[in-house]
């Protein structure tokens, strides 16, 4: 898998768990570099997400959507992926 490759598909990915939190209110999601996460979604006077850990402690505060779809690739685990060039 190329680089772009990887980017378009964990940016897919990051809108899918978005999605998910917007019509649920928040989404689980495993395998992340910072174990397991939580996206929560925020109805404040703009569309937000917050994401904290298993221990329900903040890991980024409120972002707008580019910030999360942002922070959620740089943690999701993508060790097992061979990136070739």
């Amino acid at each position: 898998m190329t680089r772009l490759e990887l980017n378009k598909a964990l940016r897919e990915y990051s809108q899918e768990d978005m999605d998910i939190a917007k019509g649920e209110g928040q989404v689980a999601i495993a395998q992340t570099l910072k174990g397991l996460i939580t996206l929560k979604y925020a109805e404040v006077p703009f569309i937000a997400y917050e994401v904290t850990d298993g221990f329900s402690t903040s890991l980024t505060g409120l972002m707008n959507e580019e910030q999360t779809i942002e922070f959620l690739m740089s943690v999701y685990d993508v060790s097992e992926v061979e990136v070739v060039d």
